[in-house]
């Protein structure tokens, strides 16, 4: 596992850094591109960085000078690689990615937990602790980080919310990104399932019996544990379904207080479009949704039937003069 702890009982982060890089090497094995795919590691390392005996200079000038001359005598990078060793040096590029965004996670949250000393309450301005101060922390940094990065206030707090809820709360998660066995996408859908998970719990609790109660913590490494299983080898989208489904066996309780919470925001919206069009949708229970769309399409079915073999009109066409036909007869035969 790695020590992402360091970051919490105050050791500096360059020494957490470099050690990191070597067990990422490690992880990514013996491959003869890696001085070239893991110059992206090296970049956030200054010149005064401690290095590891024998690393000589950064991958990255390694790989600008590989460049350079590859350019200066007219040559395409890679040109000489075969497709097998192309698509293997793909896949090391893309582990190689996933430690680099492992090691902005580090930094992020390493600047997260320095402002949260200075943390106050809104309410009464005393000092915060603990989980509050670290969340007040990251509020306070993702201004900075958007400034630094060039990215709008909307997307460096995610990316902050993100770093940080990953080296505190998924700490797993973390090692398979930090070791390329995952992805920046699948690790923050794991994150975000593990959260949804454990906040849904801490308040479905005090609803609960005491016997029927569980601990949010155990049951989000649960959770965490399950996901982890097959991530690396499955598509972000298969892990979503398979947290989903992971979440109402782990805990029952929980998915009936997200459902309750969820059936309260049912919806309608219409929508203007062009050309003299609109767009009209819905937020409903799924088994309302599915009640709806059978009642469409048998009225679909019926409106062909009764139209014959000159309507040309499809399926959704028909579902969707159905639903106007429908709804504006019953409105038009309602009693004052």
């Amino acid at each position: 596992m790695f020590e992402v702890q360091a970051l919490d009982n105050g050791a500096p982060l360059a020494e957490a850094v470099p050690d990191l890089l070597v067990k990422a090497e490690r992880a990514l094995g013996d491959d003869p591109f890696l001085s070239r795919l893991l110059a992206c590691a090296d970049t956030f390392m200054d010149d005064q960085s401690p290095r590891k005996p024998g690393r000589g200079t950064t991958r990255g000038d390694e790989l600008a000078a590989d460049q350079t001359s590859s350019q200066s005598k007219g040559e395409a990078p890679f040109a000489d690689l075969d497709d097998e060793t192309l698509l293997s040096a793909l896949q090391a590029t893309h582990r190689a990615i996933s430690a680099d965004q492992a090691h902005r996670a580090l930094l992020i949250t390493e600047l997260a937990q320095r402002r949260a000393t200075n943390a106050v309450t809104e309410l009464t301005g005393r000092k915060a602790r603990g989980k509050q101060a670290l969340t007040l922390g990251a509020r306070a940094l993702g201004e900075e980080v958007a400034l630094e990065l060039s990215l709008s206030q909307a997307t460096a707090a995610g990316l902050v919310d993100s770093c940080v809820g990953l080296c505190t709360e998924a700490p797993e998660t973390f090692d398979a990104l930090a070791g390329g066995t995952i992805d920046w996408e699948k690790a923050t859908a794991i994150l975000g399932l593990v959260q949804t998970l454990v906040h849904a719990q801490e308040n479905t609790n005090p609803e609960l019996d005491p016997a029927d109660r569980s601990d949010p913590e155990t049951l989000g490494r649960a959770l965490e544990d399950e996901l982890l299983k097959k991530a690396a080898k499955h598509p972000v989208s298969t892990v979503r379904k398979a947290g989903a489904r992971a979440m109402i066996e782990i805990s029952p309780h929980s998915a009936e207080h997200r459902h309750t919470i969820k059936r309260s925001h049912r919806a309608f919206w219409f929508t203007p479009d062009d050309d003299s069009m609109a767009r009209i949708g819905g937020y409903l229970p799924a088994d309302a949704g599915l009640r709806t769309k059978h009642a469409l399409t048998r009225l679909a079915y019926h409106a062909r039937n009764a139209a014959g073999p000159d309507d040309r009109r499809t399926l959704d066409q028909l579902r969707i003069d159905s639903l106007v036909n429908t709804i504006t007869a019953a409105a038009d035969n309602l009693h004052p």
